[in-house]
């Protein structure tokens, strides 16, 4: 038995009974077909072969079963019924109920193996398999090639391929081959089978394509019988087909079936030794037609020169076809795993009804490598109008493209159009025969540019739970394998004395993506046993979930009204030390369904704390209660509902919130319709969220993070204090605001319970302003809405800190003169910006000069002041307490002027100008009259008193007024110099404790 490194990634078809010394089965009678598998409630699925003792050349026997898995919590009626193949009455039928998360296997099922012959004289069947199910399912048909003429004898070859779906009018298929060299004095061949699963002969039309697009090889035309099949096996006019190589006697082109019913059908490709087309055969793969095509589509390998066993090499090649009558531009882009720089990108046109083939390709044979010699990743396709593919991975005897073929897979390009992912068998050390052992892993592919994050679900067989249950986040552009992961190499066993494992898994991701799932046989007990055979096939797409649990938010009982104009509100408004509080969490079920037992948990500082299940209602929601003894020292309370994964949702990423139980609390009303939108939408930006509640704490979750991050001298482990989301509230349209004010400011003045407070009402601009459903970035509000942290900030008491910019534009005016002549726009004091209205800019960046990505320095320590205090004067933007601080200036103030190279300037004469009022949020109008005119000391410092901004002594930041910049003039040596001085800078040295003196510099450029 010639065998495969554990690196291979082809798949292992009847070609492996050649190569391991086994016959291969005969030609007259194709096995089974390779298709896209397909879940879809109530409709059929196919599979064109079932084998019943059926005998191959060796005299081996050939042996169909057939697994379901039921992916949803409710029960599953399923109907298999076996057609033979010249059509007519049934074979047999067997109808089986499936339980929630369950699965059904066909072997050794008695109803399964009593279905008539339809050789009864060799007790021997031949037929097509139809499945019928009352919900969606993932159906795959394993053939086993067996040592006996029993179900259960040796095997000795298996394969799964996944049931067809949606039978179609047109059909497609990369590969029409007659006699076209492979290497040596191989040749591949190609043959179809098609199967006709309705109640009325389907007239077919079969044509063969020319790949330069130039014509039509040949056109031929079949009756299928009602519930039959044709095959195009030793058909003297599919035999007849034209040479597109004269010389070599062979041809190459593609296929196109049409028919007025609907049909399925596969397309058989051998690889035979010599050159007739029942020459012996060497090797084979079946892929099935394909009814539709995409601008969009993906293989989840390309390898060059990959490693497998011996001299074995593994190379990928693209075939893509464009079935339009029009030329299309296709480019192929290859990827890293990593989701690193992309490996290449180059694009090729493809003539109308043509096909263009990577192999020889200079740029598909250029792509760099990713270690000497080899080169490993994934492909995509983007095209200029919809086409369809095939990506075959070869096998051969040595590292060079054209050395000789051992072996070869052809899988579809696929289009990632789905975030639930199936495979039908998780396997792990489960036993084949004669000491070899099957062994299941996956590969997910992640087309997006953003990370994706999936939960893997390995279930049990019996739907009773869960083997396994872990998240994983893949980066952009990259993959996910599985092969040495330990969330899924440490499955639990299902049978614990032979320490192995059986099931069926389920991929959830927060975007779509595709996927591969591949078997491989391992001559011995380990992971990393020497590995017989490999059999890859792609992971069912599977219909998205319908059920949705959220945790939307946790509130505290009992809900405390803040003190108003509280002198202790560390203390006031809190629970008392020691009292008995409650934290409830709030369920949504978004489902039609109601979730009934639902597990929960609750755990503290990540000690479980509490367990328990939960009925929640369809489209409903409930609450989850957790006592607790309220201490002011700070925990995490943490909730996660259904925390072992054993329900299947539609997101997984939305079941889990923690909060810290010191939290400042906030409160969010939210009108019908825009809540209503937020439900709609969320999960189109694949980031795991689908509801409003999920967008509301990713906004609490980054307003938190932005608080760590934020550390400066004066802040080093950044703002203390974090937020809670404590309550949302949906209101009617035009509710808004409940008690007088603003709708977005105050949508609830009543309402002291939260310490702050936003309202979202419904407006024209809702579709607009969160518009952008795809791009996860902190420029689009529905993913990020940084204004809001900004605007709460506000309600918090934090200042516009942009503010103490220093404009020249309408409203602001700087009439200094020097020489007689405006300073501004001159190199005394140049603009600052192209547009030339701003001569300054405050150095302090961040959330409340702008919208982040941390908190600025100024505004940091600022928080800090009031950390763990309740509100006092209003939740609401703006408080009654807004910018209290921004008068914290310690008594005296040393300013020291220097140079522009630091040298101090003993002597200046040292004018300060003050910004009077203008019109407009935060304007300044600086006359030409100085305010103040001091001289400086040897030193070169002069002392401005407590306020230099203000001779009222107090600082004003509001709207026609901020006076918290001041310009200051120097004039040393006969040389003049401009600079300005800001309140923010006062605030710091008295907040770093040098309340009774601030120190303070300022250089200038002399002119």
């Amino acid at each position: 038995m010639r065998l495969i490194s554990p690196l291979a990634l082809v798949s292992i078809t009847s070609a492996a009974v050649a190569a391991s010394g086994c016959v291969a089965p005969e030609d007259a009678e194709p096995l089974a077909s390779v298709a896209q598998p397909a879940v879809d409630a109530g409709e059929r699925q196919h599979s064109p072969v079932y084998v019943k003792n059926w005998p191959t050349t060796d005299g081996r026997t050939q042996w169909s079963n057939v697994v379901i898995v039921n992916p949803s919590a409710q029960p599953v009626s399923v109907t298999l019924v076996v057609h033979p193949t010249a059509g007519g009455a049934p074979l047999g039928v067997v109808s089986k109920t499936i339980a929630g998360f369950a699965t059904y296997n066909a072997y050794g099922d008695p109803a399964w193996n009593g279905i008539p012959e339809s050789d009864p004289a060799n007790h021997r069947s031949l037929g097509w398999i139809e499945l019928q199910s009352s919900a969606p399912v993932v159906a795959s048909h394993r053939i086993t090639i067996r040592d006996g003429s029993t179900f259960d004898a040796p095997a000795r070859l298996f394969e799964d391929e996944p049931f067809i779906k949606s039978p179609s009018t047109r059909l497609l298929s990369s590969y029409f081959l007659k006699n076209w060299p492979a290497s040596g004095n191989k040749t591949q061949w190609s043959n179809i089978h098609v199967v006709n699963p309705g109640p009325v002969a389907a007239r077919i039309t079969v044509k063969v394509h020319r790949n330069d697009g130039s014509g039509v090889l040949a056109t031929l035309s079949r009756t299928v019988p009602a519930t039959g099949a044709w095959g195009s096996y030793g058909d003297a006019d599919w035999l007849a087909i034209p040479n597109t190589d004269a010389a070599n006697n062979g041809a190459y082109g593609w296929v196109e079936v049409t028919s007025d019913q609907p049909v399925v059908a596969s397309n058989r490709i051998t690889v035979r030794t010599g050159a007739t087309y029942d020459a012996p055969l060497f090797l084979l793969d079946d892929l099935a037609f394909t009814p539709s095509t995409s601008t969009d589509l993906a293989g989840s390998f390309f390898l060059r020169n990959v490693a497998t066993t011996g001299t074995l090499t593994q190379w990928s090649n693209l075939v893509v076809n464009n079935p339009s009558p029009t030329s299309t531009d296709v480019v192929v882009t290859v990827h890293r795993t990593d989701g690193g720089p992309d490996l290449a990108s180059f694009t090729r046109t493809i003539p109308a009804m043509g096909a263009w083939n990577a192999y020889g390709d200079p740029g598909w044979n250029g792509i760099p490598d990713t270690t000497p010699g080899r080169s490993i990743g994934w492909v995509e396709i983007h095209a200029s109008s919809p086409v369809f593919g095939t990506n075959r991975v070869i096998l051969r005897d040595g590292s060079t493209p054209s050395a000789s073929v051992a072996l070869l897979d052809e899988e579809p390009l696929v289009q990632a159009t789905e975030n639930s992912l199936f495979s039908s068998l998780y396997l792990k050390n489960w036993p084949s025969s004669a000491g070899v052992t099957q062994w299941s892993s996956a590969v997910v592919n992640n087309p997006s540019a953003y990370p994706v994050t999936i939960t893997v679900r390995i279930r049990k067989l019996d739907g009773s739970g869960s083997l396994a249950s872990f998240t994983r986040t893949i980066p952009a552009k990259g993959w996910w394998n599985a092969s040495n992961d330990p969330g899924w190499t440490g499955a639990t066993e299902t049978d614990a004395v032979n320490h192995r494992s059986i099931g069926w898994v389920e991929i959830n991701a927060s975007a779509p993506v595709l996927g591969l799932d591949r078997v491989v046989l391992r001559q011995g007990t380990t992971a990393d046993a020497p590995v017989a055979l490999l059999d890859g096939t792609p992971l069912a797409a599977g219909a998205r979930a319908t059920q949705d649990l959220i945790a939307g938010w946790i509130s505290r009982a009992p809900a405390l009204d803040y003190v108003w104009g509280s002198a202790n509100p560390a203390v006031e408004g809190w629970p008392a030390a020691g009292s008995s509080v409650t934290w409830r969490a709030h369920v949504r079920n978004r489902s039609s369904a109601a979730a009934t037992a639902v597990p929960y948990r609750w755990s503290i500082d990540g000690a479980v704390a509490a367990t328990g299940t939960v009925n929640v209602p369809a489209n409903g929601t409930a609450t989850v209660d957790l006592p607790w003894t309220w201490t002011f020292s700070r925990r995490e309370i943490a909730f996660s509902i259904d925390p072992d994964d054993a329900v299947s949702e539609t997101h997984e990423l939305n079941n889990r919130i923690a909060v810290d139980s010191d939290a400042i609390s906030v409160g969010l009303w939210v009108e019908q319709s825009v809540h209503d939108y937020f439900d709609d939408h969320q999960r189109e930006l694949g980031a795991g969220s689908n509801s409003w509640e999920d967008w509301a704490q990713r906004q609490v979750r980054m307003w938190n993070e932005m608080f760590a991050a934020s550390t400066y001298p004066e802040a080093p482990s950044g703002v203390l204090d974090r937020i809670r989301l404590d309550k949302v509230v949906v209101v009617p349209d035009d509710a808004l605001p409940l008690a007088g004010g603003y709708p977005t400011n105050n949508p609830n003045l009543n309402d002291r319970t939260v310490d702050l407070q936003w309202g979202f009402p419904n407006d024209a601009s809702i579709g607009t302003f969160y518009g952008d459903h795809a791009t996860r970035s902190s420029s689009n509000p529905f993913y990020y809405e940084a204004s809001l942290l900004h605007e709460l900030g506000h309600a918090r008491y934090l200042v516009d800190v942009y503010g103490f910019n220093v404009h020249v534009s309408a409203g602001n005016r700087i009439d200094i003169l020097e020489n007689g002549a405006p300073i501004v726009g001159t190199p005394y004091m140049p603009y600052v910006n192209s547009w030339h209205d701003a001569v300054r800019y405050t150095p302090y960046t961040g959330l409340m000069n702008g919208n982040g990505p941390t908190v600025d320095r100024h505004s940091a320590v600022a928080l800090n002041l009031i950390r763990g205090r309740r509100a006092t004067l209003g939740n609401y933007n703006a408080p009654g307490n807004l910018g209290a601080y921004l008068n914290d200036l310690p008594a005296q103030n040393e300013l020291t002027v220097r140079d522009a190279s630091g040298a101090a300037l003993p002597g200046a004469s040292v004018r300060i100008y003050r910004a009077g009022p203008g019109e407009g949020w935060y304007a300044k109008v600086y006359d030409n009259t100085a305010d103040m005119s001091l001289t400086a000391d040897a030193a070169g410092k002069v002392l401005l008193g407590r306020c230099p901004f203000s001779a009222s002594g107090g600082i004003t930041h509001t709207n026609n007024h901020s006076n918290g910049v001041a310009i200051v003039r120097v004039q040393s040596g006969g040389r003049v110099g401009y600079g300005f001085i800001e309140a923010t800078d006062f605030n710091l040295e008295y907040w770093r404790g040098r309340t009774a003196l601030g120190r303070h510099e300022l250089r200038v450029a002399l002119r």
